[in-house]
Formats: C-alpha cells, sequence, structure tokens
C-alpha cells in the first residue's frame, strides 16, 4: 500500500512539531492537546513507516537517520500544502485568495499597516494577514512556507539555497531620550552616551545583536543596560517615564519625536541605518495580487 494511503495531514503536522520541539510535552503544549494524543500519532507513523523516527539523548528527543530522511519529506509536504491553500483561492481572476507576510517589530507595527491598507482598498477580495514577530522567526516562517513572504530588517540575511533576498530600503537608528531628564543635552560624545542608562530590546534578539554591532563598530564602549523588551512600543513607553534612552529604528518614533514626547539625541558625525529586506522562497509561484503587493512594497520603501 502507498505512503499517501496510510499516513493523513494532521499525523504530519504531529511529527513536525515533535521534531523541531524536541519533545512530546513540548509539541503537546503547543498544539495544546494532551500529550497521549501526540505519542499515538508519532506511534501509529513509525509503524506505517515501519522505522524508528525518534531516539533519546538525555531529556531531549532527536531524530534517527529515518527520522531525518521523513522529517525532510513531511516539511516538504506541509509548505507546499499551506502555499497551495493559499493560492488555490485565487486562481480564477488573480485578485482573491490570501496572503501571509511575516515581518519584524518595527516595520509590521509602524511601516506596513499604511502599504496594507492602500492595497486592501483597492483589492477588498483579497485577505492579508500579518505575523509581527522577530525578524529570525518571520524569516523561518518564510522557509517553512507559513508566510509566502518576509519585510525585515536585519543586517544580513541567512545565506540559504531556498531564500530569494532583496535589500528594498533602510530604516534609520535614532537615539531617543525622554522629554526632560537623564541628560539635558542633544548632542553627545560616545563616552558621554555609554555613560546613560540604556533601555534595550531583548538580548539575543537579530535587532539587539544588529544595534550592539553598529555601535561596537563606532567604538562606543559597553552601555549600561537597565531593561530590555521584546517590542518597541514598551521601549519608548519606558524611555517616555525617564528610564533611560534607547536606540530605534526612526520608523518607530517619527510620532513621538514629531510631538514633543521624546526628543533625539545626535552623535557628532554618525548615522546607522538598517537594511530592509524582503524574502521569499526562491521557486515560491507568485500569483498576480502577490506581485502587485511586492511592487508597491518595493516602491514605498525605495521613497
Amino acid at each position: 500500500m502507498p505512503i499517501y494511503d496510510r499516513i493523513n495531514f494532521q499525523k504530519l503536522e504531529v511529527f513536525d512539531h515533535v521534531a523541531s520541539l524536541g519533545g512530546i510535552s513540548r509539541a503537546a503544549d503547543q498544539m495544546h492537546v494532551a500529550q497521549p494524543v501526540v505519542t499515538e500519532h508519532i506511534q501509529s507513523l513509525e509503524r506505517r513507516l515501519g522505522a524508528r523516527l525518534f531516539e533519546r539523548e538525555g531529556r531531549r528527543l532527536v531524530l534517527t537517520q529515518a527520522g531525518r530522511l521523513a522529517h525532510e519529506w513531511c516539511t516538504d509536504v506541509l509548505r507546499r500544502t499551506r502555499e497551495f491553500e493559499r493560492d488555490i483561492q485565487g486562481l480564477a481572476d488573480g485578485v482573491r485568495g490570501s496572503i501571509v507576510i511575516g515581518t519584524s517589530m518595527s516595520i509590521g507595527s509602524y511601516e506596513l499597516p499604511s502599504i496594507l491598507s492602500t492595497f486592501a482598498r483597492r483589492q477588498p477580495d483579497v485577505h492579508i494577514r500579518v505575523d509581527v514577530q522577530g525578524a529570525e522567526h518571520a524569516i523561518e516562517a518564510t522557509v517553512t512556507g507559513h508566510n509566502d513572504l518576509s519585510v525585515v530588517v536585519v543586517q544580513s540575511p541567512p545565506s540559504l539555497a531556498a531564500l530569494a533576498c532583496e535589500q528594498i530600503g533602510s530604516d534609520e537608528v535614532v537615539i531617543v531620550a525622554p522629554a526632560a531628564g537623564v541628560t539635558d543635552k542633544d548632542q553627545l560624545t560616545p563616552d558621554e552616551l555609554a555613560a546613560l542608562p540604556f533601555v534595550e530590546a531583548q538580548g539575543g534578539s537579530l535587532r539587539r545583536v544588529f544595534i550592539d554591532q553598529q555601535l561596537a563598530s563606532l567604538g562606543l564602549p559597553a552601555r549600561r543596560t537597565v531593561m530590555e523588551f521584546g517590542h518597541p512600543e514598551a521601549i519608548k513607553t519606558a524611555v517616555a517615564s525617564g528610564m533611560g534612552v534607547a536606540c530605534l529604528f526612526r520608523s518607530a518614533v517619527r510620532r513621538e519625536l514629531a510631538s514633543g514626547e521624546l526628543r533625539e539625541l545626535v552623535l557628532a558625525g554618525v548615522q546607522i541605518a538598517g537594511p530592509v529586506w524582503l524574502l521569499r522562497r526562491r521557486n515560491r509561484v507568485l500569483s498576480p495580487a502577490h506581485q502587485e503587493l511586492i511592487a508597491e512594497i518595493r516602491t514605498y520603501f525605495a521613497a
């Protein structure tokens, strides 16, 4: 009996979660099902394939050689199925269906909404979903087919054969302080800036790594971090409350700078900008709606 007569889509999703997360309990928590349900799916899949898929290393499940082969096939099936479900809706006239976009925090919160609103008014039959997350997660979702494309700010995207990467613009990094307090200067030397308390993005995030690299390249001494947040909205609120200063993309603070809630600090002769990248799977077939939206995104950031 062929494999496709014996394995359903749900089993592949369960298998993918266990393989990616390295454990039954983690997969069950993420899928919101009981652990015995996940265990039964994996055992059933192993029986139907006639091969053991996992072995235990300490507290973690790792793929066997057969498991790695099965997971490579599984992820390809899942990705193609997700893309097919979105694409089939738009085959009739090219302006229906759905588009899923992954994006980093600042781009997704402050830039894309205006672009997508204009597009949606012109193409009301196209459903758009935007997943605002860390750049690393948005890129991974593009690789696995969970989204159709990503628009992210990173210094350099991963060099993967599956990804087509296009730099479409840049977003300037600005140093912001509260309207009053923390420092009474508007222009600082690197040493003066380093002496101030910093409100930062979470350590290890691509956004934080990018800022660390840029400031280090300018010879800025180590900073004193007093607080970390996962979203620029929280960072802005903390800075406005007088907790310290922060490095944020101009798109994230444009309104607060204009209103006077925040003020910009300047390092003489220094300008930092983050590259904005558009990423998609290299072999992804784009519908007319995808192509139209991508053209609008390119035009917006080029300006």
